[in-house]
């Protein structure tokens, strides 16, 4: 890609004020020279991103996001850096420098794709409502989906003759080239692409109708989508145009589209679904943007469950995830029509952790079907192998060695040869595990770190005394280091030791481990006898 002029990107970024952009999606405070706001990259009540009108840039303090205009649109709006220079452009009426040939020449065949889709939208939006076919909308109403929905989604119907559609855009300029080109009608033989399906375009944070997820009649499997065209490369979410502004503090992922919207329809605004079988690590990275936690929907007839591989995607991000199992019913849908958007409401509020209901799942397998016990202890091995965080892993850990009723470093050794098997490849796309964290799990390193930190949870008063018999650079986890520090810095000035009051001086990260540090420190007292245990055994290493 040619470079743009830095006069013209200079001129781009004065255009578009970085204060103002901000508004767009955060209530932004005036404080001395800068701007301060809650993140729009991650939840918070606190704000801790900053925006700096000098230089035209901002940085987050708690989830460390930071940049120009450019890269805040970037990000936020899920565009590619042209993209960001282009929606600028248009907002503050500027026209951008001539690109090379093929930059403007990519350019011109995403708009067309773009342009093309949203007249495809409209022709089966029309088909749904007023075609000679009636079968798409009787489904719908059949499943007790509202005309408000249809005309939210936009939802649609291909026609079974395999030509409409191809004919309609034939009829509005369009090439067989391009038709082909946009993922809308087939090759060979020259065709529409979808044929007797339920439509529901997918839309990119602009607006755009990016592609479409087709779904047949009898909603049979599997739920196909468009070849991967300038607009369409499976880089975008169902619903997630929608979600982003929900007022609430989790994005809820549906087994599909056709439950997705039927989910928001009974007043769950923050729903989403992948337009193909796979959730992917782009996928991934925009749910952790915009959350900060996930719960996954997984029902007898979607097939869709929180599979170790999908787990494992979310653990490298740090987002926690829960999973509801819906149960006397084939689909979300079908469970909110028979029982209520309130019991819906329930299942969400008691969901559990993902990776406990796994490992909860072995047990009530062993329960229904009987396996000896060996079996039972490698199914558990393979999922806490899964969970790339060590101290998370830890917990899971000590909790399943205790059900197991099996010595927890027997346990812990175990899944840790299963760690050390694992081909290299796995860790693609996470950051290589340091030298310390592969230690942990092979020495008692981490519980005295844990123990000493539940001790100054248990007596914040005696920070300065502690951090003179343990200083922080003592501690080997990364992660318990910065609490310990951190903790022994504010608690003399804090005699409140809670979570609201703490909660200012931690990332969103640190946070969630405090809490959970907090919780269980008061099921396990720590008296000076066993501190002085701790912090022997933890400088003997």
């Amino acid at each position: 890609m040619a470079k743009l002029p830095e006069e013209f990107l200079t001129r781009l970024k004065s255009a578009n004020d970085i204060v103002d952009m901000f508004r767009l999606y955060a209530n932004v405070k005036k404080r001395g020279r800068i701007y301060v706001c809650c993140c729009p990259f991650h939840a918070e009540k606190t704000p801790s991103c900053t925006i700096y009108p000098d230089n035209n840039s901002f940085y987050c303090f708690g989830c460390h996001e930071g940049g120009d205009v450019i890269t805040f649109i970037m990000k936020k709006e899920n565009l590619t850096y042209m993209e960001a220079v282009r929606t600028l452009a248009q907002r503050c009426g500027m026209t951008i420098p001539e690109q090379n040939p093929h930059d403007a020449r990519a350019a011109l065949q995403r708009d067309r794709c773009y342009e093309m889709n949203r007249e495809a939208a409209k022709f089966y939006f029309r088909n749904l409502l007023s075609g000679d076919d009636k079968r798409g909308l009787q489904f719908l109403i059949s499943h007790h989906i509202q005309p408000q929905t249809v005309k939210k989604y936009g939802l649609g119907f291909a026609p079974a003759d395999g030509y409409s559609l191809l004919n309609y855009l034939k009829q509005k300029g369009c090439s067989e080239q391009e038709l082909i080109f946009s993922g809308l009608c087939r090759k060979n033989p020259f065709c529409d692409f979808f044929q007797n399906r339920i439509l529901f375009p997918v839309l990119d944070m602009r607006g755009n109708v990016t592609g479409f997820v087709g779904m047949e009649i009898d909603y049979r499997p599997p739920v196909i989508q468009p070849t991967e065209n300038y607009s369409f490369q499976n880089q975008n979410l169902f619903s997630l145009h929608l979600a982003k502004d929900a007022a609430s503090e989790n994005i809820i992922l549906a087994e599909d589209a056709f439950n997705a919207a039927a989910i928001w329809q009974a007043g769950f605004a923050n729903v989403i679904a992948v337009p193909g079988d796979t959730i992917t690590t782009h996928h991934v990275k925009l749910i952790a943007q915009r959350t900060k936690e996930l719960i996954v929907v997984s029902s007898p007839c979607s097939g869709q469950n929180a599979s170790q591989q999908m787990l494992n995607l979310f653990s490298r991000e740090n987002l926690p995830v829960r999973i509801i199992q819906i149960r006397n019913a084939q689909n979300s849908c079908e469970f909110i029509n028979a029982y209520g958007a309130g019991q819906f409401r329930e299942l969400l509020d008691k969901a559990p952790d993902a990776f406990r209901a796994e490992l909860e799942s072995v047990k009530t397998i062993a329960s229904d079907i009987p396996e000896d016990d060996e079996t039972i202890i490698q199914k558990s091995i393979d999922i806490l192998a899964g969970i790339r965080n060590p101290l998370e892993r830890e917990v899971y850990l000590t909790n399943t060695a205790h059900d197991l009723q099996i010595p927890l470093e027997t346990l812990r050794g175990r899944v840790d040869k299963k760690i050390s098997g694992r081909p290299k490849q796995t860790f693609s796309g996470s950051r290589s595990l340091t030298q310390a964290e592969l230690n942990f799990s092979q020495s008692k390193t981490i519980t005295n770190e844990k123990h000493i930190l539940f001790y100054l949870l248990q007596h914040p008063g005696e920070s300065d005394t502690l951090q003179r018999k343990i200083p922080p650079d003592m501690f080997l986890s990364d992660d318990y280091q910065r609490l310990y520090q951190t903790l022994c810095e504010i608690l003399p000035n804090r005699p409140e030791i809670s979570a609201s009051a703490l909660k200012p001086f931690f990332t969103d990260e640190d946070f969630n481990l405090l809490k959970s540090l907090l919780r269980d420190s008061r099921d396990f007292p720590i008296s000076p006898d066993d501190l002085n245990l701790y912090i022997s055994e933890l400088k003997r290493g």
